[in-house]
């Protein structure tokens, strides 16, 4: 049973873990191969085309899968944290001893997924040809890491106190 608690984590985890690391991007290894001669299609039909797709390499699927396990992790570590919470009910000594060794319990799995990423970013650099991109690859490396390391802790404090409008924006008021 999902409840706004655990629905307002999901989202969290999206966003935290899923967006900015796995769209993460790395500069192209190689440098685009020349255009081969053709004729250029109408401007109706270039934004009608879809982008062709390129296929995800062995390494990309690899990490993808990572992060979906990572994800279920985060959401049972969620939901772990929610029945603790409301099992403790007001005994506030009582719930952070809980919640602090549900956090420890998951806090690996956290520091292992932040180094898989870390070390395909890192991977993916060592094959950008130029310094520039290689630097910016590398440095989106080292801000990647303490980020999903600190998922665990995001999650917990979003259990503890969740927002209140779950993530929906309200309307502005009229004027």
């Amino acid at each position: 049973m999902s409840s706004p608690r655990s629905a307002a984590c999901a989202t969290l985890l999206l966003t935290l873990a899923a967006g900015p690391v796995l769209a993460q991007t790395v500069p192209d290894a190689a440098p685009p191969a020349a255009p081969a001669p053709h004729v250029s299609p109408s401007p109706q039909a270039a934004r009608a085309a879809p982008a062709p797709e390129q296929p995800m390499s062995p390494e990309e699927a690899a990490l993808e899968a990572a992060g979906e396990a990572f994800g279920q992790k985060m959401q049972a570590m969620a939901e772990e944290l929610g029945a603790a919470l409301e099992a403790k009910g007001g005994d506030a000594v009582q719930a952070k001893a809980e919640l602090d060794a549900i956090q420890a319990r998951y806090q690996p799995d956290a520091d292992a997924f932040a180094d898989q990423v870390t070390a395909f970013i890192r991977a993916q650099a060592a094959q950008v040809a130029d310094a520039a991109g290689r630097a910016q690859a590398e440095g989106a490396a080292d801000m990647v890491r303490p980020q999903i390391a600190a998922i665990p802790a995001r999650v917990r404090g979003e259990i503890e106190n969740p927002s209140e409008d779950d993530g929906e924006e309200e309307a502005p008021a009229p004027q």
